[in-house]
């Protein structure tokens, strides 16, 4: 019988030990998965703050050549890149140590290249990083977001693609 409470006992305690390792490993996982989506959330944020702002990108600037200005963000600078007239262009945004009004620091680069107005429909926003951090994580990666046009009740309706994707942090690399 003690043999048999002995066993019991044992089976149990493993079996308590492995859901609370698989339930740390959940919780690791999403919390991964929440602040790698909050990263690359926060790029869409800085390129769509500076392409709805960027005159370039109302078509205002010289279509031909390498033109800087003023981020209206929190960027350094912003260059837009045009070889062909028109589009594609390519949208270099620039930080250097900024700390920007949501409290987070960011340097690096942002890089961009559109196949037409961020609006319009069939545009498609390709977007790499070159030692970008924000505070102090480097992201890497390749995100793509294509403008689908409206849906069925008027909505501008976009498809965003995220590969080979991570994020280094000075705990280790989250891969997403």
């Amino acid at each position: 019988m003690k043999n048999l409470v002995l066993s019991t006992f044992m089976l149990c305690m493993l079996w308590l030990t492995g859901c609370k390792k698989d339930e740390l490993n959940d919780q690791s996982a999403a919390i991964d998965n929440a602040i790698a989506e909050n990263m690359f959330d926060d790029v869409y944020k800085r390129i769509d703050e500076e392409a709805a702002n960027s005159e370039s990108m109302n078509g205002k600037l010289s279509d031909y050549g390498i033109q800087t200005f003023a981020s209206l963000g929190c960027a350094d600078s912003v260059q837009i890149l045009t070889t062909n007239g028109g589009f594609p262009k390519t949208m270099t945004i620039f930080f250097n140590q900024n700390i920007c009004s949501d409290g987070r620091i960011r340097n690096g680069k942002i890089v961009s290249v559109f196949t037409g107005k961020y609006r319009d429909s069939a545009t498609v926003i390709t977007t790499h990083f070159e030692n970008y951090t924000i505070n102090g994580n480097e992201i890497h990666g390749l995100k793509t977001i294509k403008n689908n046009g409206t849906n069925s009740n008027g909505f501008l309706n976009f498809s965003i693609q995220v590969d080979t994707a991570s994020i280094i942090t000075s705990s280790g690399t989250i891969s997403w």
